[in-house]
């Protein structure tokens, strides 16, 4: 420790890249994440218009196909439950992610800001989302999936992918799968199947998991794919969920160094 100065101790510290106590980091760093997921002032809603694809990638994993596109009562009800959420628990912000099949083939229920339009339809939903915000105050993002520190939406009782036909899941893999469904944003009572929605939330928590605590990558891991760890603790199945960083963090960071050096 004699190479850093106290300044920099002191900042290692506080990003936990030095700590004295590895089991407090762990606490803190689960009630941190647990913050984040059951904060009520962000919700990451993904959105499905169809399941149809004008494409034939070899590397697709959705395997459950289901015809049909977003109906307006479909579009009404997503609106109606934003607003809902917004009056009643508070609602701030609204990550917003495009998903299909591919989206853009119905380009015209989803607005085009992206190829030059405001969006063709009375229902283009980017036009109703900035409608939100400039009549409700709450903020829209349309983004990619975020980086590696992003809290998985699988997990996180507030965040949902819609379907077509309204049913909701948590994951992305689950798409097209009535068995995942885990609600419907047309029904009066929106959420159901709230074994699996706590299996996801709860059953597969890392911070519960004794290898996954004393593990000293846990901070950069966030203990992996969630889907991999449900099907490890309920299907018995033994899908390495470590983060790829493991064993080779020197070689990645010498890596990243001659990268900012060249």
């Amino acid at each position: 420790m004699s190479a850093f100065s106290e300044e920099e101790i002191e900042y290692l510290k506080k990003i936990y890249a030095l700590v004295e106590d590895d089991d407090a980091l762990v606490d803190i760093l689960h009630h941190q994440s647990m913050s984040r997921l059951y904060s009520k002032k962000t919700m990451v809603l993904t959105i499905a218009p169809t399941q149809s694809c004008n494409f034939a990638c070899t590397y697709c994993f959705e395997k459950w196909r289901q015809s049909g596109a977003l109906s307006n009562r479909t579009e009404d009800a997503i609106i109606n439950y934003i607003k809902h959420l917004k009056q009643e628990d508070g609602l701030e912000s609204v990550n917003l992610t495009w998903y299909g099949g591919e989206p853009l083939l119905q380009y015209k229920r989803i607005g085009q800001p992206m190829v030059g339009g405001k969006g063709s339809s009375r229902n283009a939903v980017t036009d109703i989302f900035l409608d939100l915000f400039t009549k409700y105050g709450v903020v829209t993002e349309e983004l990619y999936p975020d980086d590696v520190n992003m809290e998985c939406m699988t997990r996180s009782p507030y965040s949902m992918l819609i379907g077509s036909q309204g049913e909701i899941y948590k994951c992305y893999e689950d798409l097209g799968n009535k068995e995942l469904t885990v609600g419907n944003i047309n029904d009066p009572e929106v959420w159901h199947n709230y074994e699996l929605i706590a299996k996801y939330a709860v059953g597969i928590d890392h911070y519960n998991d004794p290898e996954c605590r004393k593990c000293s990558y846990l901070p950069i891991c966030r203990g992996g794919c969630p889907i991999r760890r449900f099907e490890n603790v309920y299907k018995g199945k033994h899908n390495d969920c470590c983060t790829p960083f493991k064993g080779r963090i020197k070689d990645y960071i010498e890596l990243y160094s001659k990268i900012l050096n060249d």
